[in-house]
């Protein structure tokens, strides 16, 4: 495995990733004991990354932007990209996917105005090979017994349930959607045939029943959430607000209006109004 082994400069490259981030990470000198290099091997084990990450965060404290965990990551990557050579899963697959690192790290200067990375608690999905970026969509595979299954029991077709995630640069016609589908069916019959039978499935502000009240009814965002039967709708949920304002810790007199979702979505929150995120599925067709 060792000769096929990406080096990181390439990753770097090969992810766009910006010079002040790279320049920070050659910074960081990893320790190369037994325990520490377990831990980093065990990020892409999708049954125990989310421990190893714990385990590596308390070693590495305090690190207060990210770059210490974002450099076990990377080093994790190496063993994520030889996974893929072993799996034949295109190299396109992995750059379009690995790029959420970048994605997330340029939303974390748009959000604080300064380099960090505090996405670690999701990013172990992609290092596992258990999320995947085809085209503008995202896919994660999920057991219906996992604490990821979702908000609603439903007939069981499948253990698994394929996770519908949105990344915030994706176009969400209703062409590159539908491509975006076809792909995921086509990828999942061919590399995870154990998935075979499952559920799309997506746990989103996306599928919120209050959008219809603020989006027209042609809008981009309708139509997505229109391809879902909605099971459940958590109006509580405030992830919205880091999606379409950017932060979460504002109050809400003070959340931007630089866009008409913005200006119609403060108002409708100062209003009392919630919006929350739904959960729903797209039956599997027999």
């Amino acid at each position: 495995m060792d000769k096929k082994k990406i080096s990181l400069e390439e990753l770097y490259n090969l992810l766009d990733f910006p010079a002040e981030v790279v320049e920070r990470l050659e910074q960081i000198q990893l320790d190369e004991d037994e325990e520490t290099w377990r831990d980093i091997h065990l990020l892409t084990d999708p049954e125990k990354w989310q421990d190893a990450r714990t385990r590596l965060k308390e070693k590495y404290a305090p690190d207060a932007d990210g770059m210490k965990i974002l450099a076990c990551m990377m080093r994790a990557m190496q063993d994520s990209h030889a996974l893929y050579i072993e799996e034949k899963i295109p190299e396109k697959i992995f750059a379009d996917t690995m790029k959420c690192f970048t994605r997330f790290l340029k939303e974390h200067e748009v959000s604080f105005g300064c380099c960090g990375f505090d996405r670690d608690f999701w990013t172990g999905r992609q290092l596992s090979l258990l999320l995947f970026r085809l085209g503008e969509l995202e896919f994660e595979i999920v057991s219906e017994e996992g604490e990821n299954a979702g908000m609603a029991q439903s007939e069981k077709d499948s253990p698994y349930l394929l996770h519908v995630h949105i990344p915030s640069d994706a176009d969400l016609s209703t062409e590159r959607c539908d491509e975006s589908f076809r792909m995921a069916e086509q990828f999942f019959a061919e590399h995870f045939p154990k998935t075979a039978g499952s559920k799309f499935a997506c746990d989103s502000w996306l599928l919120s029943p209050a959008l219809k009240e603020l989006l027209p009814e042609g809008s981009r965002i309708l139509q997505f959430q229109n391809r879902f039967e909605v099971k459940s709708w958590n109006q509580d949920a405030d992830d919205f607000l880091e999606w379409v304002f950017k932060r979460k810790d504002l109050p809400l007199e003070e959340l931007p209006e630089e866009t008409s979702l913005q200006r119609k979505m403060k108002a409708y929150l100062l209003n009392g109004e919630k919006i929350g995120e739904a959960y729903g599925e797209i039956p599997v067709q027999h």
